[in-house]
């Protein structure tokens, strides 16, 4: 398989290419909480439940996919709020 550099040379012109990099997305839960947010500092431990029938507070909230605990492990990054928030999976 030929690198783009390569085919580019062979073809003369300039390929440009496309990337989906943005990956699994799911969707939270509401909170019971004024505001309908929580704020989360840094070491603050939460949880994500599959149980859609969960309201959320400072310590938990549902989520809208039922196959969560098959597509992460331990270790794991969640990008939360398009990025501005990272939780780290530790069960």
């Amino acid at each position: 398989m030929k690198n783009k550099s390569i085919v580019e040379k062979d073809v003369g012109r300039f390929i440009p290419l496309l990337l989906d990099l943005k990956g699994n997305t799911l969707r939270l839960g509401s909170f019971d909480l004024p505001g309908g947010e929580v704020a989360l500092k840094k070491g603050d431990e939460f949880r994500i439940t599959t149980n859609k029938k969960i309201k959320g507070n400072e310590n938990i909230v549902s989520c809208d996919c039922s196959d969560l605990g098959k597509l992460v492990k331990i270790g794991d990054k969640l990008l939360v709020d398009y990025g501005r928030n990272v939780l780290i999976v530790k069960k």
